[in-house]
């Protein structure tokens, strides 16, 4: 059934008449399933082979949109989590009562903005903290996830990639090393919260500003004279650092 090629009229005989659940989950895991097939195969009395359906990447957004209401919470997780997921589907699943489904959903790239800035409301922390944590997460509700009393939720927003400006900055003044220590690793960290991390009290952080390709180079050689044995090699590895500077250290 893993062969490159499988005959449309094998896959259907296959699919939707082979007594065995596993032959039937192959076929719907097959990467040339046809969509049509799997529209189909959707409604298989199988777990296991609804979930292969919802996972296919040619499943047809409608359909997945149609499985977000599965009474099988295998089926939605993998629905929630499929990178073709249309709005609809996620905007329900949003909503789930199992909490590994709304987790699934607060981490899907294709999640609104407006779903997701709802979801950092939610009563799981990990699922509010995951909304926290998507590229798609409104930056004003990022500065204001900033300010979470959770440190799990601030490390979040501080490894956002869209994490914005104001938001880095109140980050870079944290308490907590963890959060700190995301900021000073965030690729678009400014060079100048960058110059104020790499006096961290935390040999840590001061080894991420150093590695961070975004480090200023004028940086580099306080901080391949620092004492802690992890900082100099971070020095020596920014792909910025002189010749003379990464002989020194190395």
């Amino acid at each position: 059934i893993q062969h490159d090629e499988l005959p449309g009229w094998v896959a259907e005989q296959l699919g939707l008449l082979d007594p065995s659940p596993t032959v039937r989950e192959a076929v719907a895991q097959h990467p040339r399933c046809a969509p049509g097939l799997l529209d189909r195969m959707a409604a298989d009395g199988d777990v296991r082979v609804r979930c292969a359906v919802a996972e296919h990447p040619g499943c047809p957004p409608g359909r997945l949109e149609a499985m977000a209401g599965d009474g099988a919470v295998p089926v939605r997780r993998s629905v929630a989590s499929s990178a073709a997921c249309p709005a609809a589907g996620l905007d329900r699943l949003a909503s789930d009562p199992e909490v590994a489904v709304r987790r699934l959903v607060a981490g899907n790239p294709r999640c609104a903005p407006g779903r997701l800035r709802a979801m950092t409301d939610d009563v799981d922390l990990l699922v509010a903290a995951t909304a926290a944590g998507n590229p798609s997460c409104p930056a004003a509700r990022l500065e204001q996830m900033a300010r979470h009393a959770e440190i799990f939720v601030r490390r979040m927003v501080a490894g956002n990639a869209a994490c914005p400006r104001p938001a880095l900055q109140a980050l870079a003044a944290d308490r907590e090393a963890h959060v700190r220590y995301a900021v000073a690793n965030h690729p678009g960290c400014p060079p100048d919260v960058l110059a104020a991390l790499a006096a961290d009290v935390i040999a840590d952080v001061r080894a991420a500003v150093a590695g961070n390709p975004g480090c200023p180079p004028s940086l580099l050689p306080g901080l391949a004279r620092d004492p802690d044995p992890l900082v100099p090699p971070a020095v020596a590895a920014h792909p910025a650092c002189p010749t003379t500077l990464r002989e020194r250290v190395t």
